[in-house]
């Protein structure tokens, strides 16, 4: 009997612990969604509340930046050193710096159903909360002769983040929320080319792209997906009817609702079958102790 208990218990507790097992990667990240989509409203909150003169300031001081860029890069790829850092001026860090926290704004992305912060920089902590923008690429303010890159991890336990980067396609649309302004993107080019290869990142004249970058295939990383985006006219009301004849149900579900729902199918196929096989064994018994 102490047995049957001790089994009992054993069961359950491995139960418990697949539920454990499926349970987080869809809370952490569901955790995670929610701390982001606090630091985008505080983001929007701060703007809000900054006075017109100051944010007319910082859009100067980002354009002006981005015009210093365009004319020392002259087409080339970006201005790295010798180690291939990014050359970087002492005053970047400051640019677009609204509420000293190193957010610059925050990218939308309506297919992959996801909203991320844009920081400062590519260190690794950065890359860890959000999507890092390559120093010596223009600030993400759009304008002519302008080219931002910004990179994303994929993979990461607790955020999607870029994840799902390679199921954008030329034609899809993304958005950059800057300081009180929304700029469209509109994908027209797709490619996978080595670290190194820098060349598709450079400026061109009078053309306003910005390039969302993230390590592939997927689990190797041994190459960089670049999905170039080129700016097209925003409109609101075109935005929600096209995401609405775009996107499914399951789409537009957040992906850690997804995956919830997706562990929780597995979970009750697994417990579906134990029954089903406890179910046989107690048939076959019946059916022998009836010959018996």
């Amino acid at each position: 009997m102490k047995k049957d208990t001790l089994w009992r218990l054993v069961r359950v507790l491995v139960i418990l612990v697949g539920i454990g097992v499926l349970a987080y990667p869809s809370l952490s990240e569901y955790l995670a969604e929610r701390n982001s989509s606090r630091v985008t409203s505080s983001y929007d909150d701060t703007v809000a509340r900054a006075e017109q003169a100051r944010l007319d300031q910082l859009l100067a001081q980002a354009q002006g930046y981005n015009r210093q860029l365009a004319g020392a890069s002259a087409g080339q790829a970006p201005l790295s050193d010798d180690n291939g850092n990014p050359i970087t001026p002492e005053s970047y860090w400051d640019l677009l710096n609204v509420d000293s926290t190193g957010m610059m704004g925050y990218i939308e992305i309506p297919k992959l159903n996801t909203t991320i912060p844009i920081y400062h920089g590519t260190e690794e902590a950065v890359l860890q909360v959000g999507v890092g923008h390559l120093q010596n690429t223009s600030l993400p303010v759009g304008g002519e002769s302008t080219h931002a890159a910004l990179s994303g991890h994929r993979g990461l336990p607790t955020r999607s983040l870029f994840t799902d980067l390679d199921k954008l396609e030329v034609g899809d649309i993304f958005y950059i929320r800057v300081l009180n302004q929304t700029l469209c993107y509109t994908v027209d080019q797709i490619l996978t080319v080595l670290p190194s290869e820098m060349d598709a990142l450079a400026i061109e004249e009078e053309k306003d792209y910005v390039t969302l970058i993230t390590c592939t295939p997927y689990g190797i990383n041994s190459h960089r997906l670049l999905v170039r985006g080129v700016r097209t006219p925003y409109d609101p009301q075109q935005y929600q009817e096209e995401t609405a004849e775009t996107l499914s149900f399951w789409q537009r579900m957040p992906i850690q609702y997804r995956h919830m729902l997706t562990g929780a199918a597995v979970l009750v196929v697994i417990l579906l079958l134990r029954w089903i096989v406890i179910a046989l064994a107690g048939f076959v018994k019946r059916r022998k102790q009836q010959h018996e």
